[in-house]
């Protein structure tokens, strides 16, 4: 082995060991929300990230609230939000709505039984559809879950 090559060996054996006993930094940036599960409280905790760093997380419940503070060493476990999928859940509130709102006006107009009733619960099935629809749809993208994402916070 060349003497370049060796030195160059040593270098990088001295300095591991140096480099593995830095704590690695939370990698979650300033603003995301996210949300950490500590032994001392049951459940999970969420907020806006208001500060992190190798030791502490800071989430922030709300906008003038002071944050809470986390050890990182105590975190259990640490997720940032990715949104909400609300496509889904409106497509289905939309057809859940429009075939109740449907249903129900078809039969409060097929329910007086007159000459007009075919005429009154088409009418009628049709605006409760509309209705439903809309509603179930707002209702069903208003209601969709958040998404999680776990942050591997190193070895423990």
């Amino acid at each position: 082995m060349t003497r370049p090559a060796l030195a160059i060996l040593v270098a990088l054996a001295l300095t591991a060991p140096t480099l593995a006993a830095q704590p690695p930094r939370v990698p979650v940036p300033v603003g995301a929300r996210a949300r950490v599960a500590v032994p001392a409280r049951s459940g999970w905790t969420a907020g806006t990230v208001a500060a992190s760093d190798s030791a502490v997380i800071a989430l922030r419940a709300g906008r003038d609230v002071v944050p809470d503070t986390f050890l990182v060493a105590n975190v259990q476990a640490l997720e940032v939000s990715r949104g909400r999928r609300r496509g889904g859940r409106g497509a289905v509130g939309f057809l859940i709505g429009a075939a109740v709102g449907g249903g129900a006006g078809a039969l409060v107009g097929y329910g007086d039984g007159g000459e007009e009733a075919g005429l009154a619960a088409f009418f009628l099935g049709a605006g409760g559809a509309v209705v439903g629809a809309v509603l179930g749809a707002t209702l069903g993208a208003a209601t969709a879950p958040e998404r999680w994402e776990a942050v591997w916070l190193g070895p423990r």
